[in-house]
């Protein structure tokens, strides 16, 4: 026998190409998808819009605790998870609302 650097594959068997009876899956466009375009959040926001006093106020905030919560750390297994600040300044942004 040759030796191959890949393994080769027996023929097609030509009675094996008869349809299943699905519905072929296809990838499609999607004529409705919005467009992704680069921006910068901060430019977004207006110097002085109280967004920034919010996120000042989050940021001296010592979360230690709730971030010594967090299970998925780097170099093991999970999905990354939101930052704490953020979703507390998203809180205090709608309790100001």
């Amino acid at each position: 026998m040759e030796e191959t650097l890949f393994r080769i594959l027996p023929e097609a068997d030509p009675d094996r190409n008869e349809p299943t009876g699905g519905r072929p899956r296809l990838k499609r466009p999607n004529r409705e998808q919005m467009a992704f375009r680069p921006s910068n959040l901060e430019e977004m926001v207006p110097e002085d819009h109280p967004v920034r006093l919010i996120w000042s106020f989050v940021e001296e905030l010592d979360l230690s605790p709730v971030y010594a919560q967090i299970l998925a750390v780097e170099g093991g297994p999970g999905q990354s998870t939101i930052d704490p600040r953020l979703l507390m300044a998203l809180w205090l942004c709608s309790q100001a609302a």
